[in-house]
């Protein structure tokens, strides 16, 4: 993996880590476009990206950046002819809620 970015090389080691806990019984193998779709794998996969990226750090992340929060928001509106309200649902445009890279780090080495 030398030629792999830090973060490529951070999430094989966490795959990997994820065989190491969960697979010790099972014959050593490689990841393939023809086995990524096995449970094996895609727990791996799913493992490291806990294990790299923790829900509760996302959500603190989003926070400060006001975003995270859900795209669909009830409303109220009054209608002043009818003298009536009623419930409506609004939801932002599309890609209109970017996430900034300036928490990404990418040049710290492992």
């Amino acid at each position: 993996m030398p030629n792999h970015v830090i973060s490529r090389k951070r999430f094989s080691y966490a795959h990997e880590y994820a065989h190491a806990l969960f697979d010790r019984d099972e014959n050593i193998r490689i990841s393939s476009t023809k086995n990524n779709a096995e449970f094996i794998e895609v727990r791996a996969n799913a493992f490291a990206a806990a294990f790299l990226m923790p829900a509760e750090g996302i959500s603190g992340v989003l926070r400060s950046l006001n975003k995270g929060k859900s795209s669909r928001q009830d409303q109220v509106i009054f209608d002043v002819s009818a003298n009536s309200k009623m419930s409506v649902e609004s939801r932002s445009a599309p890609y209109s809620q970017n996430i900034l890279s300036r928490y990404c780090d990418y040049s710290s080495s492992f």
